[in-house]
């Protein structure tokens, strides 16, 4: 069987991928058209920049349900569109966790920003996480009978800014026409804020826990030493978010500079409810290796083990630098995922789905390689999505499912010193088809012209600004991963998991551990 897959780029974009399974896997899939997934249609930056995309789907009706980092709310540059010169802040108070909901399988797109923030004095922070699981019956019982519940994980920033970013969770019942107001899953104490939120649902009807909705996140601290200090958490709850229990610290006590940077990470729950969370230890240390980590729980996050080492990764040989696509292949040549592999290219970013019959689907970007004579130059090398496929134990060749390259010079953080594609990006099967997202600027302007920057990705949206594009995949049944990274702190690694053990090495330089149940 083939999985078809769908893409959603720039603001945001749609295209679709059909990938075989079994025996024909080696032969990779078959990519559709992209489409535009926005809100902006056409404004200038940083109206039209949208960045670490998110998306699940409704099993039942299957809609479409995407959340990204959305600008629209923010105001243009001040003066001249200079580089270094003109900086465009970020409006106090304005909303960042945009979503956008399609019932024609991402063809178009309607949403907004997620509501009810005022009722817990915040305002959204983005770093959306989604995921969905059954509905909470009158009975008590969970089950999709009653229906199915989207899940969507995001910060909340402080306004005025005084305190720390807290983790919440919004649900729908009826696809993202409407939302309930956030509940607050992961507070902040004194000093403290809350970054790098994920969300898993024990989707699999027979588990313990069935429908438990897990929430885990990273702790930073503002003023401690030792690289922020950061403790990994979860907590879970038995009543679609309403409630949550305590408080689990998983990571050790605390960080310091020798022992390097405690990288946050990602969670899943298995198809027999084992819960899983990885994240990376020893990130950037000057004395000890960086280690992909993970811990697990047998009865439904009461209890976890001690970290377990999955296997040493790599780190760039240089400390204290941005996150951004450019530098990725700098400082790791020749780095590319271990299960794709694109000639003269760098991939990153992976994001894996995997389908009802089995077969594991992995959308990535990938750079090309900057100037030999310059390895330093900027504007002159491209990214694409890529999809590739494992079905009967190999993978098929990576296919580009993005329609037109994009250059990492017209996406820029909004002080307009720095390139920045976001942290991550998404994918989400159905039975037969997966949506994937990223962020694409075809259309850009580069950094020299940012007053027509376009930013894209794979739900794409918005026309001027690097934007989300969203592919899909065509027999590939219900399972979606993902997750990200903060807006402000920028040196972080992620680690996605999937029943199968599938090591992927990623952005940056560790490699990644995939370990997903099945979906319905």
């Amino acid at each position: 069987m083939r999985l078809r897959l769908a893409l959603v780029t720039g603001a945001l974009i749609v295209a679709a991928v059909f990938v075989p399974a079994s025996a024909q896997a080696v032969s990779g899939p078959t990519v559709g058209g992209n489409n535009l997934v926005d809100l902006d249609h056409g404004l200038q930056f940083p109206q039209n920049k949208q960045n670490e995309p998110a998306i699940t789907r409704d099993p039942i009706t299957g809609v479409l349900v995407a959340g990204a980092n959305e600008e629209i709310s923010q105001p243009l540059c001040r003066g001249t569109s200079t580089p270094l010169t003109s900086p465009c802040p970020f409006k106090p108070g304005a909303p960042t966790s945009g979503f956008y909901r399609s019932t024609d399988g991402g063809s178009t797109w309607t949403g907004g920003y997620l509501p009810g923030f005022a009722s817990i004095g915040r305002t959204s922070g983005g770093d959306p996480t989604l995921d969905f699981g059954p509905r909470l019956c009158t009975n008590g019982a969970f089950s999709y009978g009653c229906g199915a519940v989207i899940y969507y994980g995001s910060l909340a920033d402080p306004f005025p800014e005084s305190g720390g970013e807290l983790g919440t969770v919004s649900r729908t019942h009826d696809g993202g026409l409407t939302w309930a107001d956030p509940v607050v899953a992961a507070p902040a104490s004194n000093g403290k804020f809350v970054d790098h939120p994920w969300i898993a649902v024990d989707k699999i009807a027979g588990s313990p826990h069935f429908g438990r909705l897990h929430f885990s996140w990273a702790q930073f601290c503002n003023n401690c030493a030792g690289n922020g200090n950061v403790k990994i958490f979860v907590v879970h709850s038995d009543d679609e978010g309403i409630t949550w229990s305590s408080p689990l610290q998983l990571s050790a006590a605390n960080n310091n500079t020798p022992q390097g940077f405690r990288e946050t990470g990602q969670m899943t729950v298995a198809s027999d409810g084992t819960v899983e969370v990885f994240w990376t230890e020893n990130a950037d240390s000057p004395k000890y290796p960086s280690l992909q980590v993970v811990t697990t729980s047998k009865d439904g996050g009461d209890t976890y083990t001690a970290p377990i080492t999955i296997a040493q990764v790599t780190d760039y040989p240089l400390r204290g630098t941005p996150f951004d696509a450019v530098d990725l292949f700098n400082r790791v040549p020749g780095m590319s995922a271990r299960i794709a592999s694109v000639s003269g290219r760098n991939a990153f970013f992976p994001e894996p789905a995997v389908a009802g019959n089995g077969a594991v689907a992995v959308v990535f970007d990938a750079l090309t390689a900057p100037p030999a004579n310059n390895p330093w130059q900027t504007g002159v090398q491209t990214y694409d999505a890529y999809v590739t496929e494992m079905s009967g134990g190999s993978w098929s060749a990576p296919v580009r499912v993005s329609t037109a390259s994009s250059n990492p010079e017209g996406s820029s953080y909004n002080n307009l010193q720095e390139q920045f594609l976001g942290d991550y990006i998404g994918i989400v099967a159905g039975p037969s088809t997966a949506w994937a997202v990223w962020t694409d600027s075809r259309n850009a302007a580069l950094l020299g012209g940012l007053d027509r920057l376009a930013q894209r990705g794979s739900v794409l949206g918005g026309e001027l600004l690097p934007r989300s594009r969203l592919l899909g995949v065509e027999d590939c049944g219900g399972a979606q991963p993902r997750h990200g990274m903060p807006h402000r702190l920028r040196q972080h690694r992620h680690v996605r998991s999937l029943d199968r053990a599938v090591k992927i090495g990623g952005a940056r330089r560790r490699r990644l551990s995939f370990d997903f149940g099945d979906r319905p």
